[in-house]
């Protein structure tokens, strides 16, 4: 077991000080048995940092310093080096709270930084950004007017780079939330593909919501629904002609008409081949591969068959693949070990779980699993969050094997007043340089901008 897992150390304190705990009563515990307080009186004060991202060799993510609302800041992982790069959104509401821009997907393209926010003139539009306060701007107004509710907003997200190109979906008001693109102008941002025209029965706009955009084999992969065929896996080469359905693999409709979809998302290209979770209806969700055509698309492995006690289908529903040491790491379920940490080379014979990190059952025996999340690969080991029902969700790290699988850091040790263990509930884990950054909430600041950092010669916060 490793015993040199580096510091982590708080980066700032965004949004100091506490809040009154406004609960009228006081619930009883649990477990009379087990250790009870009753809630504080106070809480800390959270910036909830958000959408982390490296750009520059600086980490820029939205947070809330409880003055300006949540809005665009930087970071160069020291206490002075984190500070609000712009206000996007001055303004505040009549009781005197700012509103804040709420930025997010962040994405790299072509040297800048695009992402979603308000600036409450607009509506949620598509921003750029140079790294700087002066080079941080609207880039273009997809949906302007206003509606019966307010300012129309084309809510951009799913961002992913193709082709020298920035797609993501967007809404017009026209045409749905459907695929777009972007060569970094306003006049170069458009529609791709209107791939569900028309209304449904009570006159909104279809959309077909395209997520989970990726890039494999020189074209670009996503999820997306037409309204004939549910939620499927579509195609595209980057034109509105080029842009297909390949495959439907839930095919039928349920007792209210409604098509059925396999919702393919949790997207990883891994040794020629793009790795996904998707569910035909008769395995659950599970793992699936394509090589990407329709006859190369296949359910790779039924990590959890049968059904429950209820006749429901079981399914393991892979998420957060990454690829780690020449395979496939991600979180999914199985009977014997509940959510844990699983592992695979791309063969159904080579898909098994890593390690049970939660052993922990309930009354009627199913595990209750550690239900790891936020992979990434850091220092040449895999990091992520899991809760092993004593030490609360918390930061983990793994070198592929069960006894290489341990718990890094206890950021919020002792129990909650319900007598369960407190969860730091690390998230958003991002790689900057040679420093792990991450969301955290200590019990002490609240949920606030924390890192790990492996020289040890360097740690700690700089003043």
């Amino acid at each position: 077991m490793d015993t040199n897992l580096g510091e982590v150390v708080l980066v700032q304190d965004i949004n100091p000080g506490v809040s009154a705990n406004y609960i009228s009563f006081e619930p009883a515990p649990l477990d009379p048995d087990l250790p009870y307080s009753p809630p504080p009186e106070q809480f800390p004060d959270d910036s909830f940092p958000r959408s982390l991202v490296e750009f520059n060799d600086k980490l820029y993510f939205s947070a809330n310093n409880g003055e300006n609302g949540t809005e665009l800041y930087v970071s160069d992982g020291t206490t002075v080096g984190t500070e609000l790069l712009v206000d996007i959104n001055p303004d505040a509401d009549e009781y005197g709270y700012s509103y804040g821009s709420y930025p997010y997907d962040f994405v790299e393209f072509n040297g800048k930084l695009y992402f979603g926010a308000n600036n409450q003139e607009t509506g949620t539009e598509l921003y750029v950004s140079d790294g700087t306060s002066e080079g941080t701007e609207l880039l273009v107004d997809i949906y302007p007017g206003e509606n019966n509710y307010g300012v129309n907003s084309s809510s951009p997200s799913n961002f992913v780079e193709f082709n020298d190109k920035l797609y993501f979906s967007a809404n017009n008001g026209e045409n749905g939330n459907e695929l777009y693109v972007t060569d970094g102008t306003a006049e170069g941002t458009q529609l791709v593909s209107d791939l569900r025209p028309g209304e449904d029965n009570y006159g909104n706009v279809n959309g077909a919501y395209p997520s989970d955009l990726v890039e494999f084999n020189d074209k670009l992969y996503f999820t997306a629904n037409n309204g004939e065929n549910g939620n499927e896996l579509y195609v595209s080469d980057g034109t509105g002609s080029g842009t297909k359905l390949l495959v439907d693999l839930r095919t039928g409709e349920d007792i209210f008409g409604n098509t059925y979809g396999s919702y393919p998302g949790n997207f990883l290209e891994f040794n020629g081949k793009l790795y996904f979770s998707a569910n035909n209806g008769e395995n659950g969700g599970e793992l699936y591969v394509t090589d990407g055509t329709a006859g190369g698309t296949e359910l790779l492995v039924d990590i959890y068959p049968g059904e429950n006690n209820y006749g429901n289908i079981n399914g393991s529903d892979p998420s957060n693949l990454v690829e780690f040491n020449d395979k496939i790491y991600f979180s999914a379920s199985n009977e014997e070990n509940g959510v844990e940490l699983f592992v695979s080379d791309g063969t159904a014979e080579g898909t098994q779980v890593v390690a049970d990190i939660n052993l922990n059952k309930d009354s009627s025996g199913f595990s209750y699993g550690s239900s790891p999340s936020d992979l990434v690969v850091f220092n040449d080991k895999l990091y992520f969050t899991a809760n092993d029902g004593e030490n609360g969700g918390e930061l983990y790290v793994s070198d592929g094997t069960a006894v290489g699988t341990q718990l890094v850091a206890d950021l919020y040790p002792g129990l909650s007043n319900y007598s369960s263990p407190n969860s730091s509930s690390p998230s958003g884990l991002t790689v900057v340089g040679d420093e792990l950054f991450f969301s955290a909430d200590n019990g002490e600041t609240g949920t606030e901008l924390f890192k790990l950092t492996l020289d040890t010669d360097s740690y700690g916060v700089d003043i």
